[in-house]
């Protein structure tokens, strides 16, 4: 009966050890399983987030592209009216008057002026902003550029007289 009783225990020790086996097995299965989990939500929020960079990247790119839309929309508005302005009227009248003349001459200044806002923009090395009508943002041209000696007339024009 001794050796029963031994033969039981043992038994008991291997059962107990096979039942905290297979717990140990399972607890394993269960952790990688988590960890899988977290993997696969890593790289999920990681490709999440890149989409996210880019956009905001894509949003800030097309901001600037705007901003540089409507500030060229600005600087060249002024010298063509002025050159659209003095033909008009050049064209109007029909003799060699001095008035005539002097309206054509204002057409290459602007023209100049236009060529040396396209020269700035070439230049342009930071983005500063500058406020425009309504709230809204332009880039500050002349002030973006590396060398503000080049600095072409902007709001006021000399020549409209």
């Amino acid at each position: 009966t001794a050796w029963a009783w031994m033969l039981w225990g043992i038994l008991v020790v291997l059962a107990g050890w096979g039942v905290w086996h297979l717990s140990m097995i399972r607890e394993q299965r269960r952790r990688e399983q988590l960890e899988e989990l977290v993997r696969k939500r890593t790289e999920e929020l990681a490709e999440a987030l890149a989409h996210e960079r880019e956009a905001e990247i894509k949003a800030k790119q097309m901001e600037t592209a705007y901003r540089m839309a409507a500030t060229l929309a600005h600087e060249f508005n002024n010298p063509l009216a002025v050159i659209m302005t003095s033909l008009e009227v050049a064209l109007t009248k029909k003799d060699g008057s001095e008035d005539r003349e002097r309206l054509l001459k204002k057409i290459p200044p602007q023209v100049e002026r236009m060529t040396g806002l396209i020269q700035e923009m070439l230049k342009i090395e930071d983005l500063r902003e500058i406020d425009y009508a309504s709230g809204m943002k332009i880039l500050d041209l002349h002030g973006s550029s590396k060398d503000d000696s080049t600095s072409t007339q902007t709001d006021t024009d000399q020549d409209s007289d």
